[in-house]
């Protein structure tokens, strides 16, 4: 796999990462003299007339983000080959799944940084911007045990519809998202996909018996949680309650913001 030379004007010194909307590069900023991370979109997001710039127009709108668990945004840009990128602040560490494997951790831990992911959403979504790809693999843990929420991962729930809206992976969508409900798809959605990645966390699995295909959809449609205590009777009972009214069906019977969901996360950790 070929790695650019340059991308605007900062020098490229390897892939970081690559998924379903793009490629995340390592690159040196001469002027600050410091490592950055560079998201590029895949080109048939931004194959239509238009796109690009409402691409950058909506990366400088979360660029206004400024809360100390999303990586901040430094810079938006294009150039002859790529007809548009961002510029984030380069967190070296790994992401929730790689970190929570490596060491046994309590559902007490997980409550932890599920309430303050939460109060990073609370905060994103009080300025009218979701997350709507929430998974481990987009959270990032420093080398502190920081969690860290991209900020280019933050778009209007507007931003996309019909063919364009299931961007994710299908496993952490919200079941109005597997849908395509656009007019549910909001807040509410983020706060299934973050008690699905509680569920995940505290049990050791996903809540879906399905690898893939029609019955995995089936699943994501009309979920039916197994309560954590029956997959482990270590788990307290309320994680049972918080994870089933999460991952509610309909976004009415979920929490109705992620500081109510972060509260009752509080009560298990006090």
């Amino acid at each position: 796999m070929q790695v650019p030379e340059y991308i605007g004007r900062y020098k490229t010194e390897g892939l970081l990462g690559q998924g379903r909307l793009g490629k995340v590069y390592l690159c040196h900023d001469k002027q600050i003299d410091q490592p950055v991370a560079v998201k590029v979109p895949l080109a048939e997001l931004v194959s239509r007339p238009g796109d690009a710039e409402a691409y950058l127009a909506e990366a400088r709108t979360v660029a206004n983000l400024d809360h100390p668990h999303i990586v901040p945004i430094h810079d938006v840009g294009n150039d002859d080959n790529f007809p548009c990128f961002i510029v984030s602040k380069y967190v070296p560490g790994v992401d929730l799944r790689s970190h929570w494997i490596t060491e046994q951790h309590s559902p007490g831990e997980a409550a932890k940084i599920m309430v303050i992911l939460a109060g990073a959403l609370d905060y994103a979504h009080g300025r009218n911007l979701c997350h709507l790809n929430l998974r481990p693999g987009k959270i990032l843990v420093d080398s502190e045990r920081k969690p860290w929420l991209l900020a280019d991962d933050f778009i209007h729930a507007e931003r996309f519809a019909g063919d364009r809206w299931i961007l994710g992976n299908p496993r952490y969508l919200s079941p109005e998202q597997v849908a395509g409900e656009h007019a549910l798809v909001g807040p509410m959605s983020d706060i299934f996909s973050l008690g699905l990645i509680l569920y995940e966390l505290v049990t050791g699995r996903g809540p879906y018996r399905s690898q893939g295909g029609v019955r995995l959809v089936e699943e994501i449609l009309n979920p039916t949680v197994e309560p954590p205590s029956n997959i482990d009777a270590e788990i307290p009972l309320s994680f049972d309650r918080i994870c089933a009214r999460a991952m509610a069906r309909s976004p009415e019977k979920r929490y109705q913001s992620m500081k109510e969901l972060a509260n009752e996360l509080r009560t298990i950790i006090a």
